[in-house]
């Protein structure tokens, strides 16, 4: 099933994240303790899909890591997100560069 193969894809690059973290990678160690809320997607997978997401980032949205992981950033997009926010950020992507906005979800 694609999706399912998508999943684990995400998966296994979170894993990937997490392995660097133990052996000692100082961005995979900040990123996990920072209070700062931060999720990690994989613009070279389908569809983009989240790969990792803090602690910080659950707390704030009430969404658990495994519930994430594998989802594209959509699902945190509500009724009053600004399309030409969420435009700004495909752009970026889409041309590999780095981005910093706010936007309501």
């Amino acid at each position: 099933m694609a999706v399912e193969k998508d999943v684990r894809g995400a998966r296994d690059a979170g894993d990937r994240l997490i392995a660097a973290h133990a052996s000692g990678d100082p961005f995979a160690a900040a990123f996990k303790a920072t209070r700062m809320p931060m999720i990690i997607t994989d613009p070279r997978q389908v569809d983009n899909p989240i790969i990792f997401s803090n602690r910080a980032f659950s707390k704030l949205t009430g969404y658990s890591a495994q519930e994430l992981v594998g989802r594209n950033c959509r699902l945190l997009q509500g009724p009053q997100t600004d399309p030409a926010a969420v435009a700004k950020i495909r752009e970026a992507v889409s041309q590999e560069r780095d981005l910093a906005i706010d936007i309501l979800n």
